[in-house]
């Protein structure tokens, strides 16, 4: 589940790793032989450089307690293949050396490695392309077209009894409340830099509606309680005034991250669910009778709770950059159909996940999911309809190694046009060991018109078809394999989502 990632990044030739601030195993991912020398460089002959995450090697003897003083931290990380420390812990490196933890031979390596890397960026030269990039680019009209296209392509409509798009022209009085409505912060997400201008939710809103009175509340804090919470009149009032509220709530930088200025919230999250005045807040805008359109900004999976039920709509916004509310604004009136999925499923919080240091996947992912989530993998609502049809491949029958095409028919069915993507899933009916549900193994996003009809063609892969035996390594079996095709994940809780089904091929291998 995890290194395939990784190993399609060494195929790739990617030119740095970075480990992360956790033990995998026992071993601190920054100075873990298993991941960065027998895998990373041994097994996938990665020679480019690693560097550890700012302030993880110190963790080794301050949090981990794998080793007992800086020396012993350092000498662990460099021994493994650890180059380059973002941070102060390599400072320590010549102490190490003279207490004999570590050798001139591993400093010069590591020290290879990383000019190597400088000489390709040019760093030695006298000019590098980048000097010649004026100011003037940075935040230009056509970075912020890119903005705008990119956050409207992320969007993922989860929830929709039918009130989205809203008709501009019958609207009077709309309402837009919550911590997120106005917020910068959360259009910035995490490890940012600072836009020229940036257009919330709220501005959008009111940019798009010039006929129309639009209230704004913020609601509530964005996770404490604050006095003038109590009851939420203000929120509840102009929900009560309103033709249909826009409810803008979720998480920011301040809560959601690697390290949090507030030492209440430490970067891991307790639950799935929204801090409480939110989830309260939520409530007390649902009850006012008016259509609520949830809107969530965050990174990550979150339950609605009280939402869940009683919105009208939901959409997952993520962190969306500068152009961010336009892109919501956008997606509530219509102007263009949105075609995000979840690249994650959203479990309920009261799902029985596994234990965090339970590396089997048991139940956890779409691949060895264990019941029905919130809302599952690769699932996205639309404003029109695509429908899947004539699936089929080049070859009946494939040699271990072969790689197989496999074709399918998508037809906009509905009145907008639209993108769709496509997804590919394969399963393994007759593995001898244990294999995923399913498991993606393409995507293709395609455009069309309503009435409009194209013929994709995915490639799948002779990695795709291998299953991995008890010690890790990818094997071929022969036997009976199933293709899906569709706009979402092969399984009977995203029919029941989208009103739609998945079309499928079977094919051999020898």
């Amino acid at each position: 589940t995890y290194l395939p990632a990784f190993k399609a990044l060494v195929d790739a030739n990617v030119e740095g790793f970075m480990g992360a601030y956790n033990r995998t195993n026992g071993e601190p991912c920054c100075g873990s032989k298993t991941l960065l020398k027998d895998l990373l460089r041994d097994k996938w002959g990665f020679d480019g450089y690693v560097t550890s995450d700012c302030g993880a090697i110190s963790d080794f003897h301050l949090h981990h307690k794998i080793t007992n003083v800086p020396t012993e931290s350092v000498a662990l990380a460099l021994k493994n293949g650890c180059d380059l420390n973002c941070g102060n812990m390599y400072g320590y490196l010549l102490a190490a050396l003279k207490e004999g933890l570590i050798t001139e031979d591993m400093i010069r390596k590591s020290t290879i490695r990383l000019m190597k890397t400088r000489m390709k960026l040019g760093m030695f030269d006298k000019k590098t392309p980048f000097d010649d990039i004026t100011y003037d680019v940075v935040d230009c009209e056509e970075h912020r077209r890119l903005n705008y296209e990119v956050a409207c392509r992320a969007m993922v409509l989860l929830k929709n009894n039918g009130i989205l798009p809203l008709d501009k022209t019958k609207l009077k009085n709309v309402a837009v409340i919550g911590p997120n409505a106005n917020s910068i912060s959360a259009l910035e997400g995490n490890y940012h830099g600072t836009a020229n201008q940036y257009h919330t939710v709220l501005e959008s809103i009111r940019e798009a509606l010039p006929g129309a009175r639009v209230n704004y509340s913020q609601g509530s804090h964005l996770y404490e309680y604050k006095i003038e919470d109590t009851g939420f009149s203000e929120a509840r009032t102009q929900a009560e005034m309103a033709d249909v509220v826009v409810l803008v709530v979720g998480l920011d930088e301040t809560i959601e991250g690697e390290e949090m200025a507030d030492k209440n919230f430490t970067g891991d999250k307790k639950d799935l669910l929204l801090p409480e005045c939110q989830r309260d807040l939520i409530k007390a805008v649902c009850d006012s009778k008016t259509p609520v359109i949830i809107v969530n900004m965050s990174g990550s999976a979150i339950d609605f709770g009280y939402g869940n039920e009683h919105a009208a709509a939901i959409i997952q916004a993520w962190y969306p950059g500068a152009m961010g509310g336009k892109a919501v604004s956008d997606l509530i009136f219509g102007e263009y159909s949105p075609s995000g999925r979840l690249p994650v499923t959203f479990y309920r919080n009261d799902n029985n996940l596994p234990d965090f240091e339970d590396y089997s996947m048991d139940g956890r992912t779409y691949k060895f999911i264990k019941g029905k989530p919130l809302f599952p993998f690769g699932y996205g609502l639309s404003y029109t309809r695509f429908e899947y049809s004539n699936m089929k491949t080049d070859k009946n029958i494939i040699n271990p190694g072969d790689p197989a095409k496999c074709f399918v028919n998508v037809k906009n069915t509905g009145k907008f046009q639209g993108e769709e993507i496509v997804e590919l899933y394969i399963r393994d009916e007759e593995a001898s060991f244990r294999v995923p549900h399913h498991k993606l193994c393409g995507t293709n996003r395609i455009s069309l018109n309503a009435g409009e009809e194209k013929t994709v063609e995915f490639t799948v892969e002779p990695k795709d078809m291998c299953v991995i035996d008890d010690d890790g390594n990818y094997v071929y079996e022969g036997g009976r394999f199933t293709l899906f095709a569709g706009g979402h994940q092969p399984d009977g809780y995203s029919k029941d989502l989208t009103g739609t089904n998945c079309v499928s091929v079977e094919f051999q291998m020898r």
